[in-house]
């Protein structure tokens, strides 16, 4: 391959992997959020950061009578004898009430409680970090005292226990009034636990949080835009719509465009089309467009198609436009039909070059035609050319096609493209077109190249033919 293909080829890929990588990077973020408190808990790389945590504790203090029993229960939980750890913890509690360990046995405890899990030991470990933060208050595991607090809550709350889901909602209001002091991992800790409710009880609270606009609070508006996706109710939409249209934030704005996409409604379709026509911001319009793409109706096909064909935007919004709409699935003879409308069109070489990339993705007959004669146009440059042949080689174009865009190629690098295509549909028959031109083809160049392939190849009979051509 010739470097002007190779770089034409690389650049669409790295433009499909960033566009792929913008939505898992918000999708990332959320996975987190969302995952099971309980499945985080038993994780280990949690269980190795509580491993580090409690050396430091440890290696602070010296010649304390606690430091042995304290650190056979450091033992247990390494090795994950939770119950163990947690009588070897509560040991440390009664009996040495008087040393520094004793301030963060009680949260130890609690932790090794939650490990073991089910609402008698979740209780329990509630219990025991409500007394250290009445007894303890300045322990050094205070504020991660109350993150597990939040935590439990939450297991609780979804366990039925209403108790826990009020305490819970009440820390949650007062979170979305003011900028709290606590420890950021607290407050997105209470807003994850809201997962657990139902949509009437946690809505509410969600919209008090996206309402704030004070900086502070930035971190929390972009984890309820996730929790209020998740949320599906009749105020979805709108919820996500006004944090659209109102927040400050450009990420929670973003992430807004985002999940409005995975709500996958008529209303979210009309709401991102709205966005299409009216947003000028090119991240926006980014995610916009992806979240179409996620949309599997006709309206949402026919926005993409809309912007892929106008003038006025980007000629990176347009591409983008375009390799999405080579990705939907549906009606692949209309896309494809559409595709090849629209290249004539076009007069930027990248914008060409997603439409190749595109149709290419399409994988049928029509489209390899398409490629095919692009290939063998000489009214359009090289570069295309040799793009179109390596994107018809994607689509599944045959052997018996490159054999013909072969025999009537008069350029040398455009042969070249051609014996790289053969060589990459890896199968007998394409060992044999090699053999042949090995064997007949006057081109001295085109010889060594699929002498180059061949080597290359895995296919039992060619070694035999090497050697064959040594002993001549």
């Amino acid at each position: 391959m010739n470097t002007p293909i190779l770089m034409s080829i690389t650049a669409t890929l790295l433009t499909i992997l960033s566009l792929a990588v913008t939505p898992l990077v918000a999708q990332g973020t959320s996975a987190v959020w969302s995952a099971s408190w309980s499945a985080h808990s038993t994780a280990p790389a949690e269980l190795e950061q509580a491993m580090t945590r409690l050396a430091e504790l440890t290696s602070a203090v010296q010649d304390d009578p606690a430091d042995s029993l304290f650190r056979a229960a450091q033992t247990a939980l390494r090795r994950s004898d939770n119950q163990r750890a947690a009588e070897l913890f509560a040991g440390v509690r009664s009996r040495f009430s008087g040393s520094p360990l004793a301030k963060d046995a009680a949260y130890w405890e609690a932790f090794s409680r939650h490990r073991i899990g089910g609402v008698e030991q979740l209780v329990t470990a509630r219990d025991l970090l409500a007394w250290q933060q009445r007894t303890h208050p300045n322990a050094s595991s205070a504020a991660d005292a109350r993150s597990l607090t939040a935590r439990i809550e939450g297991q609780l709350a979804s366990r039925g226990d209403a108790a826990s889901a009020q305490r819970l909602t009440e820390r949650a209001q007062r979170m979305s009034t003011v900028c709290p002091s606590e420890d950021e991992d607290e407050r997105l800790m209470v807003l994850d636990a809201l997962l657990t409710m139902d949509s009437e009880r946690a809505l509410p609270t969600l919209k008090s949080v996206l309402a704030r606009r004070d900086e502070c609070s930035a971190v929390l508006r972009r984890k309820a835009v996730f929790l209020v996706s998740r949320k599906r109710s009749n105020e979805t939409e709108d919820i996500l719509l006004n944090a659209l249209r109102t927040d400050p934030d450009r990420e929670v704005r973003e992430q807004a465009v985002f999940w409005l996409g995975q709500v996958n409604s008529e209303k979210s379709t009309t709401a991102l089309i709205e966005l299409l026509r009216t947003s000028t911001d090119p991240a926006v319009l980014e995610k916009a467009l992806f979240s179409l793409s996620q949309q599997r109706n006709d309206r949402a096909q026919a926005a993409l198609r809309d912007m892929a064909s106008r003038s006025d935007v980007s000629t990176e919004i347009r591409g983008n436009a375009i390799v999405w709409l080579g990705s939907r699935g549906g009606n692949a003879d209309s896309t494809t039909q559409f595709l090849m409308q629209l290249y004539p069109t076009l007069s930027e070489q990248e914008l060409k070059e997603r439409v190749l990339f595109a149709v290419a993705r399409r994988k049928t007959p029509e489209a390899q035609r398409f490629l095919a004669a692009l290939a063998m146009n000489p009214k359009e440059s090289m570069d295309i050319r040799m793009n179109a042949l390596y994107n018809a080689g994607r689509s599944g174009m045959t052997l018996a096609q490159l054999q013909e865009l072969y025999r009537k190629a008069p350029e040398r690098d455009f042969k070249n493209q051609v014996i790289f295509a053969i060589a990459n549909l890896k199968s007998p028959e394409s060992v044999d077109m090699l053999f042949d031109i090995v064997k007949s083809d006057p081109d001295r160049e085109m010889r060594k190249q699929a002498l180059f392939w061949l080597g290359s190849s895995k296919d039992p009979r060619v070694p035999a033919f090497l050697q064959e051509i040594i002993n001549k």
